[in-house]
């Protein structure tokens, strides 16, 4: 019985040691199962870190503590021009051009004495060096991590070429902006400026600081249509370029000519996000084209003039000069014949028109003077009085033949003016000529000469036809034709007067007339007293 009992207890001890062995192999396969899952999901994590690395645009590096290059993505493969292969397992300096790599060997260096851990991350701008040797700038920002055995180092790496030749081109179009010798303004979309350059301000006389933030209607002049402005502002608000001149207004008030140019700036969705207005300024010429403008006309009218002379010319001195010629003729052909008093008077017909060319001639000759200058006036003081008496005496003779009377007011026998003599001897005769010349017969001419408010006044009225003002408008005007007409016949070359007026102006006198039609007219000179 004890055998049995035995053998009955070992069968029951196998079994029990068959069912704890297959539970303990039942539990190795469990964890040969779950080690084959971590060993799997292991790979694909990892394979996963190599997909999500080579698919950075960014270069992604890791070195150990001695500065030995561990990974190397397909990133970093492009942007350094080694393959993987090709850097793992050497020193990282090999990828910094000096003296970038010796600076970073002591600085790792140096980093390794600290014991913790961190992450560095700050972005830093350096210099890298490619498999071909060439030098390229780099943004690289450096994390590190601590493993039980070493401490590791993780450089994200980013080629800033573009973006850095990007910057210079920005600068050099910046400077170039600033350093514009035309003013240049860039506003908001509501034309807030926010943007002026050095021109503006020296164009301007705003600073800075004064025109930020303002509208550029500080410079509005006040003196532009506002429809001008409101056909600029329709064009640039519809996307359109605008562009013309308008008259500004400096700091100070000046006034200026600017030709502008304003554009639309938009984004990439179309949108309008500033106005850029580049400015010259044309004041000088628009000034140069006024001047030219202006000699045009100048020379358009004498031009104009020319023809004029030669008309009056051509008409003036043909009269007297057929009257010469048919006297002259006269003469020689009946000389034998001829009683001495046809002889004299046929004399006198030939001396009026010699007097009437050589009036003309003279005239002519004074206009020419006047206009080029050449007037040679020398103002002193003199005595007006005896040059008015002796031209009343002389032209009183003349009158006679219209029976003309002149009478010559005065309370003294002293009239000292700074003028020239002949000059003002000229003026006198001029103007008691016409009168002589306009005044119908019977009639009286009154000279005066009197001291009013610090000059010498000579006043010269006739009993004519008077003037219109029409005719008083034009009368001191060159190759002037009036309505009204000399009562004797006499010849008018249209000068006289404009002759007066320029000489009185040189010795800093004044002259006018005041008429009415049928009222005859009164001449009125003013001579200075004084220097």
């Amino acid at each position: 019985m004890r055998g049995k009992d035995e053998l009955a207890q070992t069968a029951i001890t196998f079994n029990t040691m068959s069912t704890r062995l297959q539970k303990t192999n039942q539990a190795l396969e469990a964890s040969f199962d779950e080690s084959h899952q971590i060993a799997t999901d292991l790979t694909k994590s990892e394979q996963q870190l190599h997909a999500i690395m080579d698919g950075m645009l960014d270069g992604l590096i890791t070195i150990n503590q001695v500065g030995i290059i561990q990974s190397f993505s397909h990133a970093a493969e492009k942007i350094f021009g080694y393959r993987a292969e090709m850097v793992i397992g050497k020193n990282v300096n090999m990828l910094m051009p000096e003296p970038h790599r010796s600076q970073h060997h002591n600085y790792l260096k140096r980093y390794l004495n600290t014991k913790e851990p961190h992450a560095i991350g700050v972005k830093n701008e350096v210099t890298g060096v490619r498999h071909d040797g060439s030098i390229f700038p780099m943004e690289l920002s450096i994390t590190e991590l601590k493993t039980e055995d070493e401490r590791l180092f993780i450089g994200i790496i980013r080629d800033i070429t573009t973006t850095k030749l990007a910057e210079q081109e920005l600068r050099k179009l910046s400077r170039a902006v600033a350093q514009s010798p035309m003013a240049v303004v860039i506003t908001n979309p509501q034309g807030t400026i926010e943007y002026i350059n050095t021109a503006f301000t020296k164009s301007t006389g705003f600073s800075y600081d004064e025109a930020l933030g303002k509208n550029p209607r500080i410079i509005k002049s006040g003196q532009v249509d506002e429809k001008v402005y409101q056909n600029l502002w329709n064009t640039v608000t519809e996307g359109k370029v605008w562009e013309g001149e308008l008259l500004n207004k400096r700091k100070n008030g000046e006034l200026y000519w600017e030709y502008t140019i304003i554009s639309p700036l938009r984004n990439k969705k179309g949108e309008t996000t500033h106005y850029l207005a580049v400015k010259e300024d044309v004041t000088r010429r628009k000034k140069a084209e006024a001047q030219l403008k202006y000699q045009n006309k100048t020379l358009i009218r004498l031009n104009q003039e020319k023809n004029e002379f030669l008309g009056i010319a051509a008409h003036d001195l043909k009269n007297p000069l057929s009257a010469i010629q048919g006297m002259a003729e006269y003469i020689q052909e009946e000389i034998d014949e001829l009683p001495r008093e046809e002889i004299v008077d046929s004399a006198k017909i030939i001396q009026e028109s010699a007097k009437k060319m050589f009036q003309l001639v003279t005239n002519l000759l004074d206009v020419n003077a006047i206009e080029s200058g050449k007037v040679n006036i020398a103002l002193e003081i003199v005595d007006i009085f005896p040059i008015m008496q002796i031209l009343v005496k002389e032209y009183s003779e003349r009158a006679k033949n219209k029976n003309i009377k002149i009478h010559f007011e005065f309370s003294e026998n002293n009239y000292p003016a700074f003028v020239d003599k002949h000059t003002t001897q000229q003026v006198l005769d001029n103007l008691i000529s016409n009168a002589v010349k306009y005044s119908p017969h019977e009639k009286s001419i009154y000279t005066r000469i009197v001291k009013h408010n610090g000059t010498i006044r000579c006043e010269i009225k006739d009993e004519g036809q008077g003037l219109s003002v029409e005719d008083q408008q034009k009368l001191f005007g060159k190759f002037t034709r009036l309505t009204t007409k000399p009562t004797g016949g006499e010849h008018s070359t249209g000068l006289g007067l404009f002759i007066v007026k320029k000489l009185v102006d040189a010795m800093h006198g004044k002259v006018w007339c005041e008429s009415e039609l049928g009222k005859g007219a009164l001449f009125v000179v003013e001579f200075p007293k004084q220097r």
